[in-house]
């Protein structure tokens, strides 16, 4: 047993993934109000954020796939992603509702899947594609998730793909430790 664990199990769940292609969501909100559309959302949603209450751990992990993200691309000479924060509070807003409503999946219960909660935040793109990812018990969740996209053939192609431009991670934690981690990629 690894005594960094402090006997707790490990585990890494990736979802597959897919990515939305040629999807142009207009919006009645110009790109401008989209953080406050998809700040709506999330109020909306029942869930209360505060940016400068977010657990520093988390925001961590955000940064850390981001950069582990833009690294792999540099090293197959494809351009780094832009951090957008819209797409990080879409992502964070995804991963919070994973953990309050329990399910594992691209499709919430009660928002839809990426498309509808893209146009529901006023977010407009011409390509999105979404990683998602559960882990426990690692001492570095961000290396174990990159990880296992990586070894996914879904998740690794949205990585990949030269068409997207910006991204937002959102990671969420539930009472018993697990993590669950959003990526969202857009190609404007």
């Amino acid at each position: 047993m690894d005594g960094a664990s402090c006997g707790a199990k490990k585990s890494v769940r990736v979802y597959q993934s897919k990515a939305v292609v040629g999807a142009r969501e207009d919006s009645r909100f110009p790109r401008r109000f989209g953080w406050a559309v998809g700040l709506a959302f999330v109020l909306a949603s029942g869930l209360s954020c505060s940016l400068d209450a977010r657990e520093p751990k988390l925001v961590r992990i955000e940064r850390a796939i981001f950069t582990a993200v833009n690294r792999e691309r540099q090293k197959r000479r494809l351009p780094s992603l832009k951090w957008r924060e819209d797409l990080a509070e879409l992502a964070r807003a995804h991963s919070r509702n994973m953990v309050k409503r329990k399910f594992f999946s691209h499709v919430d219960p009660e928002a839809g899947g990426l498309d509808k909660r893209m146009k529901a935040a006023g977010i407009r793109y011409r390509l999105c594609a979404e990683n998602i990812a559960q882990v426990k018990g690692y001492s570095d969740p961000a290396k174990q998730i990159f990880s296992g996209w990586m070894k996914s053939k879904g998740h690794r192609k949205n990585i990949l793909l030269r068409k997207v431009t910006h991204t937002g991670v959102g990671v969420a934690q539930a009472r018993d430790g697990t993590l669950y981690v959003t990526q969202i990629f857009v190609g404007e």
